[in-house]
């Protein structure tokens, strides 16, 4: 993507960041099999160093709001506010 972006035929690069998935609560959209992943910060913290890594020029979260699907960033009973501390920490190291 670097190279397209050099060469002149992108402008930019979209980097994207997931704090989490669990679609079991929303009986696997599509009536796939449902998917869990329960990394919490380690998915994340992962994705946020991909995308920085990779020379992206915007980051989005990820279902950053979706309760249903478990990947919200917002405090929780299952992580407390680290992903909300870790969003902070990665947001400031990417300006």
């Amino acid at each position: 993507l670097q190279v397209l972006k050099r060469r002149g035929l992108i402008d930019f690069i979209v980097g994207s960041v997931w704090p989490n998935f669990n679609d079991t609560g929303v009986w696997a959209w599509g009536g796939k099999r449902p998917r869990v992943i329960r990394d919490y910060d380690r998915l994340y913290e992962m994705t946020w160093n991909f995308a920085m890594k990779n020379g992206a020029d915007w980051i989005s979260i990820a279902t950053w709001n979706d309760w249903n699907e478990s990947s919200q960033i917002e405090p929780s009973v299952e992580c407390g506010s680290r992903l909300l501390e870790l969003t902070t920490d990665f947001a400031g190291r990417f300006k």
